[in-house]
């Protein structure tokens, strides 16, 4: 069992901290940035803590990296002409 402290990310997933969510799965949570960069800007995150980037994300489920990215491509539809960027931030 670990001991650290759960991350930010994963207290919104369990609800702890609010967030505005456009979009959620079993496996996937979507919703809008508190500090946006852009005119729109979501965070789109696997909600298994399993994986602490997006190299062991790959390596580790394929399958849900591409859940990931499908899902910023279906946001970008619905909210940005279709028009999106990914950027993964690690550390």
């Amino acid at each position: 069992m670990s001991t650290t402290e759960p991350t930010l990310f994963e207290r919104i997933i369990a609800r702890e901290i609010p967030a505005d969510i456009v979009h959620e799965t079993d496996t996937v949570i979507a919703f809008r940035d508190i500090a946006p960069k852009a005119p729109v800007h979501l965070l789109v995150l696997p909600k298994t803590p399993r994986y602490r980037d997006v190299a062991e994300l790959a390596a580790g489920d394929p399958a849900l990296l591409a859940d990931v990215v499908a899902t910023a491509h279906l946001l970008a539809s619905e909210h940005a002409d279709g028009q999106f960027r990914l950027v993964f931030n690690t550390g």
